[in-house]
């Protein structure tokens, strides 16, 4: 009784497997031809074609981002492709999310794609647009249940969706935020508002007419420059001005850059003078009676046959150019002790200096100096036409016509604020007023020091006129001249003997392309006298007489 049980339940077991089987083959003959709402492949039996969908299904888009076609691909029975028959319906708008369907058909094949389109949202939000140099924090913020993960522009990644994320200098910031579906988002930042280094820049600093001009070329990103500290190793001046001016002459000057967050950078200016620098060695000449040197005196002194030029550059010719005097209306000296004796006055006994004798001798009878007959005569016979001024200071303004010698063509010497050699030709020829006005229009101009002998002997490069040159200078002699080639280069004559005249002397200072040329006194008071840095003063040539005055170069 129990066999015959168990021999019923294994028929009942085989007959329901031979229904499933069969209800499996009804499934396959008869399905293929429907709609597949969730297989990305299928096929028809009858014409054995298959068409698959490439990609994900249901496919996953972020809103506001593209959504990319994976595509499909369909063959006929004996695997030839055939998916140009395959036609696709359905639109995605991925501006607004929901469900949208894709439906790829091949013949009575269908497959339905899901595009799935959601919120997933990167904010990326700024605390400061401001120009610093302190670090700061961007902020990302993700929204959306799908958010997995972070790339940080460091290349670390995070899973947080509250990002603060440091910046400390400029450049761009790009974050990117990936979904669980491997989708991403990008957002970055070009950052342009840190700064926290000084601006940079380079200045000049030209020494030009006893001044300092200082100009700064100076430049800060982001901030930009708001300021400038200049030092000449004492004083500090702060200005807004890439531009800056002292009223002394200072080689080297400092200058701080200071951008609008305060940082700073200090440079060094470039110190320069004007002009030749220097025009001191002129062709042909190999060897040299004296030389030195400095940043604002150049002398090279060359031998001749009987006479001696002395070629120089001066930095500021209106403020180291100077009348050397004995001791006014007291006595006299010769030329070396008068240069010695200012030299010590200036406190530039370890400094060069060089000059020659200056201001001639003529009558003026009505002014007596406390001193010697020999001081007396000196004093009372120095200047022509009874002019003169010493430091600044007015010594001599006689224009009276009793002060004057009509037979000769008398000129007042001086050096401009700006540095020329200016002359002020025949003053004997002008009335008694019109002296007068010259002599007080002179006053006016701020000279330091004047010199007055006989005429001027170029102008403009060239010869000056007979109207001018008189007959002083036909003849040769003992002669002591100056000539201004440019602004900061000269030249210095004296000869020991009699044999130069006016075209000699034109023709020396010609080759040396003087522009203006001057006759100071000669004869027996003819000399130039050196003295080197940190030397003693020496006569070249001559200055054994006793004279009144000078005309000397010496350094700041």
């Amino acid at each position: 009784m129990g066999v015959k049980n168990e021999k019923m339940s294994v028929k009942t077991i085989m007959t329901i497997v031979v229904i499933v089987l069969v209800l499996i083959i009804l499934i396959l003959l008869f399905l293929p031809s429907k709609e597949s709402n969730k297989a990305t492949i299928s096929s028809d039996k009858t014409t054995g074609e298959t068409l698959k969908v490439l990609g994900e299904n249901p496919y996953y888009v972020i809103k506001g981002t593209t959504y990319e076609e994976p595509g499909y691909e369909a063959h006929d029975a004996v695997g030839n492709d055939i998916s140009y028959k395959v036609t696709k319906s359905g639109v995605v708008n991925v501006d607004a999310p929901g469900n949208y369907y894709l439906i790829y058909e091949l013949g009575n094949i269908k497959i339905k794609r899901t595009v799935i389109v959601y919120n997933f949202e990167v904010i990326l939000a700024e605390e400061t647009t401001e120009y610093t140099n302190e670090p700061y924090n961007l902020m990302v913020i993700i929204k959306g249940n799908n958010y997995d993960k972070t790339l940080l522009p460091d290349g670390t990644t995070t899973k947080e969706q509250a990002i603060e994320y440091e910046i400390n200098k400029n450049g761009t910031y790009e974050f990117v935020s990936y979904d669980t579906h491997n989708n991403q988002v990008k957002v970055k930042k070009e950052v342009t508002n840190f700064d926290n280094e000084g601006p940079t820049g380079t200045c000049t600093n030209k020494l030009d007419v006893g001044k300092t001009y200082v100009t700064v070329d100076a430049k800060d990103e982001p901030s930009g420059v708001a300021h400038y500290i200049y030092n000449n190793g004492s004083d500090t001046v702060t200005t807004k001005e890439a531009k800056y001016t002292y009223n002394a002459l200072y080689k080297d000057i400092n200058v701080t850059l200071v951008d609008k967050l305060g940082n700073k950078r200090k440079i060094k200016c470039k110190s320069s003078g004007e002009g030749a620098y220097p025009q001191i060695k002129p062709a042909g000449v190999t060897s040299y009676h004296k030389v030195a040197e400095s940043d604002t005196l150049k002398v090279l002194v060359v031998k001749k046959d009987g006479y001696y030029l002395a070629y120089i550059w001066v930095l500021d010719p209106y403020n180291q150019i100077n009348k050397g005097t004995s001791s006014w209306g007291k006595n006299v000296l010769t030329p070396a002790n008068i240069l010695k004796n200012e030299t010590s006055k200036l406190g530039l006994e370890n400094k060069i200096a060089i000059g020659v004798n200056g201001s001639g001798f003529y009558s003026a009878p009505t002014w007596t100096p406390t001193c010697s007959s020999e001081c007396k005569r000196a004093y009372d016979k120095t200047t022509e036409g009874g002019f003169a001024i010493n430091n600044g200071v007015v010594m001599k303004n006689y224009y009276q016509d009793t002060y004057v010698d009509k037979y000769r063509n008398d000129a007042i010497y001086a050096i401009s604020k700006d540095g020329y050699l200016e002359v002020y030709p025949n003053i004997n020829n002008y009335s008694e007023s019109g002296r007068k006005d010259l002599f007080n229009s002179i006053i006016s101009k701020g000279y330091r020091n004047t010199w007055v002998f006989r005429p001027v002997f170029m102008l403009n490069g060239k010869k000056t006129s007979p109207e001018i040159l008189g007959n002083f200078l036909n003849t040769g002699g003992k002669r002591t001249a100056v000539c201004q080639i440019d602004r900061n280069n000269f030249i210095l004559f004296a000869t020991s003997n009699g044999s130069h005249n006016v075209d000699n002397l034109v023709s020396i200072f010609s080759a040396a392309n003087c522009k203006t040329a001057i006759n100071l006194d000669g004869g027996g008071s003819t000399a130039m006298v050196f003295k080197p840095k940190g030397g003693s003063v020496e006569a070249i040539t001559g200055g054994t007489r006793q004279i009144v005055d000078t005309f000397y170069f010496t350094e700041k």
